[in-house]
Parts: structure tokens; sequence; C-alpha cells
């Protein structure tokens, strides 16, 4: 199997932004006195907005799009929440 150079550099920089975006949303979040209920809120609140949105004319490329940012912000919220402390401990 080949590895194409361009798209791993690729990956590995988005890999980096999103560790970057996560610990800076935990950063946030910390000032909350309850962060993981307020990373619950945020999540509601995007999936809410999200439910709102369309993406192209395609009904059911829209839908599909619109599952695979719900996923993607699903394991983000998840790395969010893995740098918080463990809840209670706050």
């Amino acid at each position: 199997m080949s590895i194409n150079k361009d798209r791993m550099q690729l990956e590995i920089r988005l890999q980096v932004l999103e560790h970057m975006l996560a610990k800076a949303w935990s950063v946030i979040l910390l000032s909350h006195p309850d962060p993981h209920q307020a990373a619950e809120t945020l999540a509601a609140n995007y999936k809410r907005s999200l439910s709102q949105e369309t993406f192209g004319d395609d009904p059911a490329l829209s839908d599909l799009a619109a599952s695979e940012i719900e996923e993607a912000f699903a394991e983000f919220l998840q790395d969010v929440k893995a740098m918080l402390p463990p809840e209670g401990k706050v």
C-alpha cells in the first residue's frame, strides 16, 4: 500500500488542529462551575442548530453531510471531555 505524502501531511495537520481546538475548549469549559454539564449543553445546542441546516440541494447528500458533521462533533466532544478532570473533581 502506497502512502500519499501530501495527504498524510494534511491528515497530521488536521489532527494537530483538532487537538489544539479540543484543548482550547476544555480550558473554556473549565471556567464553568460544572464543565461536564456545560459540555453537554454545548453538544445539545450544536445538535439542535445542525438539525435546522441543509447542505446543498440534494436531500440525501445533505443528510449524509449532517450525519458526518454530527459524528465528527461527537468525537471532538469526546476528546474535549477527556481533557477535563473527572466529574465532581473540579
